[in-house]
């Protein structure tokens, strides 16, 4: 019986017995050659700093168990945590610089679109400005003549708002027309 452990994956629910007799009794498969195959076999260190002899060791014995000359490569492979880390280190760099490049474009697709916004509205506004011109009183210099329509426009709505006004009631510019 081990320890209470608790955490992730729930090491608490785990059953282990000998690799013969899991392999006899559940895993029944084997290769083309009779033998029983091992998936994955997993192994702890005691310290961060014996992980690189752990791997070494455990390299070296399974190149013996598989009867592997010393110029042949590896049928197995050794993984660390701290490759898989690297990995995903890499991966997320990756998918860093993708999603900035994304960013990238769309800002220059977004400020493509506003500069032909604007250059639209400058467009028309000239047009209307040029047209004020053509139909603005001679006497007018060009410099006033792109005042004159706002000009016209306020006096003519302060026309509109004075006659609008009560008869006999009279406003004054410091009390509201009520």
């Amino acid at each position: 019986m081990l320890k209470e452990q608790g955490g992730l994956g729930n090491e608490d629910d785990s059953v282990y017995v000998p690799l013969t007799t899991a392999q006899s009794r559940f895993f029944t498969q084997r290769t083309l050659s009779g033998e029983q195959p091992v998936a994955a076999i997993y192994a702890s260190v005691i310290s961060e700093d014996q992980v690189d002899a752990a791997e070494e060791q455990i390299t070296t014995l399974l190149r013996e168990r598989h009867n592997l000359a010393s110029d042949a490569p590896d049928d197995f492979r050794v993984t660390s945590q701290q490759a898989i880390l690297d990995i995903a280190g890499q991966i997320t760099g990756i998918l860093t610089l993708f999603l900035g490049a994304i960013a990238g474009i769309s800002l220059l697709v977004g400020g493509i679109g506003i500069m032909n916004i604007m250059l639209v509205s400058v467009t028309e506004r000239t047009a209307r400005l040029a047209s004020a011109r053509r139909w603005a009183p001679p006497d007018v210099t060009s410099s006033s003549s792109s005042c004159w329509k706002p000009s016209s426009s306020a006096l003519s709505g302060a026309f509109s708002a004075s006659s609008s006004a009560a008869p006999g009631r009279r406003s004054s510019p410091t009390s509201p027309i009520s």
